[in-house]
C-alpha cells in the first residue's frame, strides 16, 4: 500500500547512508503525536495527526523502533500507525534537515501557501479533509472549490462524508489532500480515484521526504518541519494542534 512504499523508500535511503539513528522520545497526544530521532548530525522530529475517532477501544500502542517501521505503518492498529507515520517523518526530516539530502526536489520555504496553490492547482478543486482555514483561504481567492470531504463527523460541519467522494471526484482537476490519509490508509482509495488528476498533499502529517511522494504520483507537498523541537513537544503534550505549533516550525512547499 501507499504508506508502506513511502516508508520502504525512506528506510532504504537511511540504510544506504549508513547512519546510526536512535529514537530518543515519542508521545501520542490527543491532537498530534510525535517521534524524535537522534544521530551524529543532530535531532529531528516527525509529527502525525492522532485521529481520535479511530482509536476508541483500541489496545495500547507498542513502543516504536526504527527496525519495526514497516510493521508499524502497515499495522491495523491506528495507534501503531500514528507512531509509524511520525517515525517515518522523523527519519525523513533527518535526511532533509540534518543531512541536507533533497534528492533533487525543489523546496520553497515560508512562502504563502495559497499564492503557490494558485500556481500549482488546476481548477476545479476538491479538498479532502475539512481544513477550514485552508478552504476559506482558497475560496477568498476565488479559486473554484467544488467539494470538501471529511471523515470525522465532529469536524464535518457541512463537508461531505468521505464515503461520497467517489461521486464528485470525477468533476475535479486537482485534489488537495490531508496527510492524515496516510494514517488511515484512505490515501490508496483516493489515488485510485484520482488517476490523471493533480494531487497536492498537505499538512504536518505529510512530513515524509517529498521525493518519495513525488516518485509515487504526488504533484506537490506542503508540510512543515519542527525548528524548536522542545517547544513543539511541550505544545503537543498540552493538547495543542497545528495552529499552536506552526510558529515553531519551518513551513515549506516541495515539488
Amino acid at each position: 500500500m501507499f504508506v508502506d512504499k513511502i516508508a520502504r523508500w525512506i528506510l532504504e535511503r537511511i540504510n544506504e547512508l549508513d547512519y546510526e539513528l536512535k529514537i530518543i522520545d515519542y508521545c501520542i497526544g490527543i491532537r498530534y503525536s510525535y517521534v524524535i530521532v537522534e544521530g551524529a548530525k543532530g535531532q529531528s522530529m516527525g509529527l502525525a495527526f492522532t485521529p481520535l475517532e479511530d482509536v476508541v477501544y483500541q489496545p495500547m500502542a507498542r513502543a516504536p523502533n526504527i527496525n519495526s517501521l514497516l510493521e508499524l505503518v502497515s499495522s491495523t492498529s491506528i495507534l501503531n500507525k500514528v507512531l509509524g507515520v511520525a517515525l517515518m517523518n522523523a527519519l525523513s526530516n533527518y535526511l532533509l534537515w540534518c543531512l541536507n539530502n533533497t534528492f533533487g526536489v525543489i523546496f520553497l520555504y515560508n512562502v504563502n501557501l495559497i499564492e503557490k496553490l494558485k500556481e500549482f492547482a488546476k481548477e476545479p478543486i476538491i479538498v479532502i479533509g475539512n481544513m477550514k482555514p485552508l478552504v476559506k483561504a482558497l475560496r477568498s481567492e476565488n479559486l473554484k472549490v467544488i467539494a470538501v470531504s471529511e471523515r470525522n463527523p465532529c469536524y464535518r460541519q457541512g463537508a461531505l462524508p468521505d464515503t461520497l467522494i467517489a461521486r464528485v471526484i470525477k468533476h475535479a482537476n486537482t485534489l488537495i489532500v490531508t496527510g492524515v490519509t496516510l494514517v488511515n490508509d484512505t490515501i490508496d482509495y483516493i489515488l485510485n480515484l484520482a488517476k490523471g488528476k493533480r494531487v497536492i498533499l498537505v499538512g504536518p502529517t505529510a512530513g515524509a521526504h517529498p521525493r518519495a511522494f513525488i516518485d509515487n504520483g504526488i504533484k506537490v507537498v506542503a508540510s512543515l518541519s519542527s525548528k524548536d523541537i522542545e517547544k513543539v513537544k511541550e505544545i503537543i503534550k498540552l493538547g495543542g494542534g497545528r495552529w499552536s505549533f506552526t510558529d515553531y516550525c519551518i513551513q515549506y512547499i516541495a515539488y
